[in-house]
């Protein structure tokens, strides 16, 4: 299978790098890393439409230069190893490649991406990590959901934290083997993986639900959220701009959901919802 790269190169990088993801993410890529000053956005060549793309760049406002080049499956690996530094959120944990060494006193996750999206370094994924944290204390001993997993990054945190039922969902093949991988490379033992979305939730329940995923989706979604959220359950949703917080809000409003807290980063939002 070929994979098209295009390399986007900001002048100035921040915030753009993060609507570059953002819009590209909606535009069927599957895979994003970045150096100082470029994105580096990864696509099936069978997917692409050079047109969407084109115009979506086009309504970037500000100054970038674009390159492209097909990429083998199998070399992806390499091109993340030279790409890929470890991160470290806040006190609470270090997310890091499997070449890299753990660091004592933080939860070591251990992350091997692939073609998953999902590595700690995107704001949204700070950022919901930063807020399991925060409520820790409400998702220990748990039955928790995480919706859209990618990497499974947040469902390994929340085992790690004491989380005592995890399922793990997304609609991406290549997602859900890479979940099934780093859940494995992470000893963890209470995340049941499977391939689906929203509709494969129906008469389960749970107490915390995980959703990092854009604000079409969880719109749409959030009704099915609700209605397989215990009492008193929570939410964690992140995947969308700070603009977009209005219109979350009165989804959430809408089924009587209740907004306990709110963080940024940059053009990013995170929300805590409370059943």
């Amino acid at each position: 299978m070929l994979w098209i790269e295009y390399k986007i190169t900001l002048k100035p990088f921040s915030p753009f790098n993060e609507i570059v993801v953002a819009l590209l993410a909606e535009e069927d890529f599957e895979s994003f890393t970045e150096n100082e000053e470029s994105v580096f956005a990864y696509i099936k060549k069978e997917n692409i439409n050079k047109e969407n793309v084109n115009l979506v760049l086009s309504n970037i406002n500000c100054e970038f230069s674009l390159e492209t080049k097909e990429i083998e499956e199998q070399n992806w690996n390499k091109i993340w190893e030279e790409q890929f530094e470890p991160i470290e959120v806040e006190n609470f944990c270090r997310i890091r490649a499997p070449f890299h060494e753990a660091k004592s006193g933080l939860i070591d996750i251990v992350i091997e991406p692939k073609m998953s999206f999902g590595t700690g370094h995107h704001s949204t994924t700070f950022m919901m990590l930063k807020a399991m944290n925060i409520f820790k204390d409400r998702i220990e001993d748990k039955y928790l959901l995480d919706m859209g997993c990618g990497t499974a990054i947040l469902a390994i945190a929340a085992e790690k934290i004491g989380a005592k039922n995890i399922l793990a969902i997304d609609n991406d093949q290549w997602a859900y083997e890479n979940s099934l991988e780093n859940i494995k490379k992470n000893n963890c033992h209470l995340i049941d993986v499977k391939l689906g979305d929203a509709n494969d939730i129906k008469e389960l329940h749970f107490d915390i639900i995980l959703a990092n995923i854009n604000r079409n989706i969880l719109s749409r979604d959030l009704l099915h959220y609700k209605e397989v959220l215990n009492n008193e359950g929570l939410i964690f949703l992140s995947g969308f701009f700070t603009t977009d917080v209005t219109q979350i809000l009165e989804v959430t409003n809408q089924l009587g959901l209740n907004l306990i807290s709110q963080f940024s980063n940059e053009s990013w939002a995170c929300l805590v919802i409370e059943n």
